[in-house]
């Protein structure tokens, strides 16, 4: 008795590791509590893309770099012309370079640079937070777009070196906007980067013409869950958090703390969701989908009854770039299908 209850609790200490590493890897992905409102969600400019002036260089600009309680300070750098030789410490930043054009530029990025398919072929640079200096150095970079992941070591050492290193860190769907439209301003792309701002503005308009009236009894309860052992959840000051209120649903999540909190399976029952949508965590089969879907203790909530269990593309909510707005929409259509059918 006395060994198996050393071994139990062994086990449920690995569990939190894994959970913490993997909250580790959302982190490296971009993805840091954001600072809206609780319960609340921010909501993009509506501003029409207008034609924008070309840059005049030298330009000096600041960056996205936040003080240690997450307000943007800004990093001013000087640019002597546009760059022409980028590298990508995130794939959140990678997307956003291609959506910008600049693909040919891209020098270098991480091995976890996917998409699109050309940023497969990249030359790698680093891992979830991880950057090779000597590899960035050969690579004779104009600009280093790192994120969040990288403020505490890697920004540092890239500084020490007289690298231009850029920190982009969004933390909320505005913030996605105004990063791309930084960039491009950087790399003297801006109108390029007004158009992809408007697309997606009017993408993400859309869908709230049919969600931002939605009184409160309308809006589903809905639980997202990044893993299962044990099950955590999205906490109210997170990019996801804000998806769910934007597609027109109620986290159960709502007053619970920030961050990516753990909830226990009486939390769950008690919260009565009625869709619960998972990110892919846990490899192809998606453990945490499975887990929702087969653990017997959660045979009654209304999401098992009605089939309403669902899987999330994990790149479009876990990634802070232009692929957002795919995230948004699809949540939308699982929260309310008959809105948009």
């Amino acid at each position: 008795m006395f060994m198996g209850k050393i071994f139990s609790k062994r086990l449920k200490e690995k569990r939190i590791r894994v959970g913490l590493i993997l909250i580790s890897i959302i982190l490296a992905l971009g993805i840091l509590p954001g600072c809206a409102e609780p319960g609340s969600a921010t909501t993009p400019s509506t501003t029409p893309a207008t034609q924008e002036p070309a840059v005049v260089y030298p330009l000096t600009i600041k960056d996205g770099t936040r003080d240690s309680k997450g307000v943007t300070v800004g990093r001013e750098m000087t640019f002597t012309s546009a760059p022409q030789r980028i590298v990508s410490l995130a794939p959140s930043n990678t997307e956003i370079v291609y959506a910008l054009g600049l693909g040919d530029k891209l020098v270098g990025n991480t091995t976890y640079c996917d998409y699109p398919e050309a940023a497969k072929s990249v030359a790698k640079v680093g891992g979830y937070s991880t950057a090779e200096v000597e590899k960035i150095v050969a690579l004779k970079p104009d600009l280093i777009l790192a994120a969040n992941i990288h403020a505490a070591k890697v920004v540092p050492q890239l500084i020490s070196l007289n690298l231009p290193v850029f920190v982009v860190d969004p933390r909320s769907l505005q913030d996605v906007l105004d990063s791309i439209t930084l960039v491009g301003k950087v790399t003297n792309v801006q109108a390029k980067a007004a158009n992809v701002v408007k697309t997606m503005n009017d993408r993400i308009n859309a869908v709230k013409a049919k969600t931002a009236t939605l009184p409160d009894a309308e809006r589903v309860r809905t639980l997202m869950l990044i893993w299962h052992d044990p099950p955590m959840t999205v906490g109210p000051n997170t990019f996801m958090f804000e998806l769910i209120q934007l597609a027109g649903g109620t986290s159960v999540s709502k007053g619970m703390a920030d961050g990516f909190p753990t909830m226990g399976l009486e939390s769950i029952i008690s919260a009565d969701p009625q869709v619960v949508i998972t990110t892919g965590m846990g490899g192809a089969e998606n453990l945490t989908l499975q887990y929702i879907k087969n653990e017997p203790r959660l045979k009654d909530i209304p999401a098992r009854k009605d089939g309403r269990v669902y899987e999330v593309n994990q790149d479009w909510t876990n990634r802070m770039g232009p692929r957002v707005v795919d995230g948004l929409e699809a949540m939308a259509k699982l929260i309310h299908p008959e809105l948009f059918k």
